[in-house]
């Protein structure tokens, strides 16, 4: 059995989160995909049509990833919760 010690403090030097619910835009149901990592994020809108996730959508959905970005709808998030877009533009 080895015994270990550590020498200096332990750190997170790499990680990635990616959330995905279904949220109502405007009247419109949508179903979306945030994943954010040190390089940037992604974002993806659920695409019936194709069966598949794409980063190709309307800029109209671009208010949920601003939400996101602004940690507001994050992984503790729980249904029935309600944002204004205008306050994360």
């Amino acid at each position: 059995m080895a015994k270990i010690k550590l020498l200096e403090d332990v750190q997170v030097v790499w990680w990635v989160e990616t959330i995905q619910g279904k949220a109502e835009v405007d009247g419109e149901v949508v179903e979306f995909r945030y994943s954010e990592n040190p390089k940037g994020v992604d974002c993806y809108i659920w695409d019936e049509e194709s069966g598949r996730w794409t980063d190709e959508y309307d800029e109209k959905y671009d208010s949920i990833f601003n939400v996101c970005g602004s940690l507001e709808i994050n992984k503790d998030s729980e249904a029935g919760e309600e944002f204004d877009s205008e306050d994360y533009e």
